[in-house]
């Protein structure tokens, strides 16, 4: 028996982990260096802070986030350098013909110098926001604390792992399993290359009996090869494959110095240590991202039991995947869903246009299609948790800590009889 898991950034709030506000807080407070070409001089300037407001004003009375922002630089990037009349087919967006792109505000190409400074502002903005949330990570990666103050955290994943093996599939950046779990095999599919560096190996992760751990956006652990013989694995590694170091420090040495990446569709893709951006499929096509996609996939299809905490159902490719629990096992699915209600417990209403939660329309679709109900929420009193009729989906609605603390025995229970 295995059971997998899917933990979103709402799983590691109660942890220390950043919410995707404050880390796009983060970003937005940081200002960028870029040399003048004309003056050679180091000039500040709020670059991505000015992309950010130009897309709020677009958004209002909405915000964006930090993963638009990359977004933005990215397609800015890829648009930018196609109108530039030496640059090569493959590096040309087709729709860039029939485009104008329109950011002289903030970039300019009239001669060689404007178009560097230009580039040089893109580059360091998109390095700055992964730099600012790497480290954001890290910084509550080292004051977790899996023997005192986390140890609700720790002892959860310690007691369902002894239970079964567990398929651990997660979209934060962090490390805070293997920290919580380190006298456990966990596998990852990495193995020692010999050289220092932790190689990935699909099939040592594919063929395991063991229980996996699946970072599906990556981790500030994961780097670039850097290998003392730079050819040795010439004719096996793709130029984008990730490795794994045993330190941020060491990973974190690696970042810098790659030309970027390119979607079959012309448009900039950067595949690196943390995938982020809107464009995350044109990403995933690389070790160890496309086997963990293969790995959770194939997790879903063999196992019945799903545990899904913190996760907003904002990744459409993996909210297509986790859909299917309910086609594929049917009566046989048990499903555990930890989410979290922001109103007043008072405020609750069977009509989730009246109460006004869900607020994206794929939170409450895949409850409609966990409880196989059109109308998931029966009383008009708030619950926790609320049942499926058939009992075979749970929905938990105070937070990942609530549930575990309160609700723990239970669950596992659920999960694992």
């Amino acid at each position: 028996m295995r059971v997998t898991a899917f933990l979103g950034a709402g799983a590691c709030l109660d942890i220390g982990g950043p919410s995707t506000e404050e880390l796009t807080d983060l970003v937005r407070k940081k200002k960028q260096q870029f040399l003048d070409h004309f003056t050679k001089q180091e000039k500040e300037s709020p670059f991505v802070e000015e992309i950010a407001s130009q897309l709020d004003s677009y958004f209002a009375p909405e915000v964006c986030n930090f993963e638009e922002l990359f977004h933005v630089l990215e397609t800015m990037s890829s648009y930018f350098r196609g109108r530039q009349q030496h640059i090569g087919r493959k590096y040309k967006p087709p729709f860039g013909a029939f485009i104008k792109l329109n950011c002289d505000k903030w970039l300019a190409d009239k001669g060689r110098e404007e178009y560097l400074l230009s580039l040089g502002k893109l580059i360091i903005a998109k390095q700055h926001i992964r730099e600012v949330v790497a480290a954001r990570i890290f910084e509550y990666m080292e004051s977790f604390d899996s023997n005192h103050k986390h140890r609700w955290f720790a002892n959860f994943w310690n007691d369902v792992l002894d239970k079964c093996a567990w398929d651990i599939a997660t979209l934060n950046y962090d490390y805070s399993i293997e920290k919580s779990i380190s006298n456990k095999i966990i596998e990852d599919g990495y193995e020692i290359d010999g050289q220092g560096l932790y190689r990935f190996n699909p099939k040592k992760l594919i063929l395991s009996n063991n229980s996996t751990i699946l970072h599906l956006h990556g981790c500030i652990l994961y780097g670039y090869a850097h290998h003392q013989d730079p050819n040795k694995y010439l004719f096996e590694d793709a130029f984008e494959d990730i490795y794994k170091f045993d330190t941020y420090e060491d990973a974190k040495k690696t970042w810098l110095g790659r030309s970027t990446n390119n979607a079959q569709s012309h448009e900039e893709a950067v595949v690196g240590p943390i995938i982020t951006g809107l464009k995350k499929t044109d990403k995933l096509l690389y070790y160890p991202y496309n086997s963990y996609h293969c790995a959770l996939q194939q997790a879903i299809m063999q196992s019945s039991r799903l545990l899904i905490a913190g996760y907003s159902f904002g990744d459409l490719h993996f909210n297509a995947m986790l859909e299917k629990i309910t086609r594929l096992h049917k009566e046989n699915r048990r499903v555990v869903l930890i989410t979290y209600f922001p109103n007043d417990k008072n405020n609750w209403h069977t009509d989730p246009q009246v109460m006004g939660w869900p607020t994206d329309h794929n939170t409450l679709k895949f409850i409609a299609t966990i409880f196989r109900d059109p109308v998931p929420f029966k009383s008009s009193k708030f619950q926790n948790p609320i049942i499926s009729e058939d009992g075979c989906a749970y929905l938990y609605l105070c937070g990942f800590k609530d549930a575990i603390e309160n609700h723990g025995c239970k669950i596992i229970s659920f999960l694992t009889a």
